[in-house]
Order: structure tokens, then C-alpha cells, then sequence
């Protein structure tokens, strides 16, 4: 898996999402439980980021950037490294 296969959802209630556009907003999708659907592209994670006011939403959103494809890309790296090192 790379980068771009990724398909990792975030949910968040609404009022988690304190600063962000209505349109923004409005144009996201919902869950039946009326949370927030955000994706792991660049364009949610960089508005959650930049304009979201709760520090536990913009946190998550930044943890859950950060280790996208994690388990499938560890062993590829593992394996290059240890194929470097011989």
C-alpha cells in the first residue's frame, strides 16, 4: 500500500471541529450517528490543522497523518536498511 491507496477515516462530532468553515463543513460526509467523516488527504488534514480549535482534534488528525501506511511500509523500510547494511 502507498500513499495514495490510502482510504483511513477519522470521525468526529461536530463540535470537535470548532473553527472550520460551514461550507467545509457542509460538505463533508456523515455517519448515521451524525459524526464527521474527514479522510487523510492533505486538503482535511491541512484545514483541521490550520483552522480547527480543539487541540485534541487537531492532534489526533496530526498522529493519524503521521503513521499512514505505517504496517505496510515498516518491513519494505526494515528491508531496504538491512539490504544496505550487507
Amino acid at each position: 500500500m502507498n500513499l495514495n491507496e490510502d482510504s483511513s477515516r477519522l470521525f468526529f462530532p461536530e463540535a470537535e471541529l470548532a473553527g472550520l468553515p460551514l461550507e467545509f463543513l457542509q460538505s463533508l460526509d456523515k455517519t448515521q450517528n451524525k459524526e464527521v467523516k474527514l479522510t487523510l488527504e492533505s486538503n482535511h488534514v491541512e484545514d483541521i490543522l490550520e483552522l480547527c480549535k480543539i487541540a485534541k482534534t487537531r492532534k489526533t488528525m496530526d498522529m493519524a497523518y503521521g503513521k499512514r501506511c505505517e504496517d505496510a511500509n515498516i518491513p519494505v523500510l526494515r528491508k531496504l536498511v538491512l539490504a544496505c547494511l550487507f
